[in-house]
């Protein structure tokens, strides 16, 4: 079995890759896709994101958020979201190490709140379709089931 980074598409990480976490870039390059190849670059993110939206990853940074002791062992949800889409907004390599190195959300916690480029699909498939752009959980239960 492979990891999360290795069961995502080489055309996934390249665009990453290419858009270098600008926004408008990855804009530009989603406009130019098919309904279908947009909606496969959003499932790849949103799943790829998930799978550090659980321990020992929400643990690590809660350890580091802006809370109180009281609340220093909780971590709202949307907070965990960022964190994850920023971490795969950086690309494959970032993103495997932190997936086998959690503590590396703690080194990078000060950045972490910069530019991802975790939502621009929807907003491309929104201005496009006129409609929201939904999972196919068919591939996620694939990715699942391939790690």
């Amino acid at each position: 079995m492979s990891g999360p980074a290795e069961t995502v598409s080489r055309e996934f990480w390249q665009i990453i890759a290419d858009v270098k976490n600008d926004r408008s870039a990855l804009a530009e390059i989603l406009e130019k896709q098919s309904s279908e190849e947009l909606r496969h670059f959003y499932t790849e993110f949103l799943w790829l994101s998930a799978q550090l939206q659980d321990e020992p990853f929400i643990e690590v940074a809660a350890a580091h958020a802006d809370t109180d002791e009281d609340e220093a062992d909780m971590l709202s949800e949307d907070a965990m979201e960022d964190i994850a889409n920023w971490v795969v907004s950086q690309g494959k390599d970032f993103y495997s190490e932190v997936l086998h190195e959690p503590e590396l959300i703690a080194k990078y916690y000060e950045d972490i709140h910069a530019t991802d480029v975790g939502g621009v699909a929807a907003q491309v498939y929104w201005a496009r379709f006129e409609e929201p752009l939904v999972l196919d959980t068919d591939l996620c239960d694939e990715y699942d089931g391939m790690i």
